[in-house]
């Protein structure tokens, strides 16, 4: 008998799905990253992080990558002003900032109030006295490859989960671009 026919097979295999798509409790504090940018696909991130994030502990950090333009390389530098790109960049991040603060006080709003279980791990209790609000928070990241900065603030702020959202690629698309 072929696997698929097997009862005890797909009994396990539906456990093991319904398991998956379960939502998830960490033990202990959990430093969820989310990376928003207004997308389909990064909103769907976001839902997902707000789900798994438990106010009695947990600290949610959303951020949004801008990327640098800059000169062309091969331009010569007295053909091109410095100044303009310095003002595009300055308007990138601004509409980046605003976006971030829309997240922020959608996230301030969607998880205060809300009951979590309590802080059970030792070794990374959550600060009792610091309020639910005061563990979001959100920062963004401007650089020339706003991806690997991203990774950097990962590291740096030991991140447990990182929440992305994919590209919103189709199957055929995915698979000769890549996921990123």
């Amino acid at each position: 008998i072929a696997p698929f026919y097997d009862r005890a097979f797909l009994k396990k295999f539906f456990e093991i799905v319904a398991n998956f798509l379960r939502p998830r409790t960490f033990p202990g504090m959990v430093k969820h990253l989310v990376c928003v940018d207004g997308s389909r696909e990064a909103e769907k991130a976001y839902q997902s992080a707000i789900s798994h994030f438990s106010p009695a502990c947990d600290e949610l950090i959303l951020t949004t990558g801008v990327r640098n333009i800059g000169p062309p390389p091969n331009i010569p530098v007295g053909l091109h002003t410095i100044s303009a790109y310095d003002t595009a960049n300055a308007i990138l991040e601004k509409d980046a900032r605003a976006l971030l603060n829309t997240y922020l006080a959608r996230a301030r709003a969607d998880v205060s109030g809300r009951p979590g279980a309590p802080c059970v791990c030792a070794t990374k209790p959550a600060p009792a006295h610091t309020p639910v609000e005061d563990r979001v928070r959100g920062m963004v990241v401007a650089a020339s490859n706003p991806r690997e900065e991203i990774v950097k603030l990962a590291k740096s702020e030991k991140a447990d989960v990182c929440w992305v959202g994919n590209r919103g690629l189709g199957g055929v698309q995915r698979m000769v671009l890549g996921s990123f």
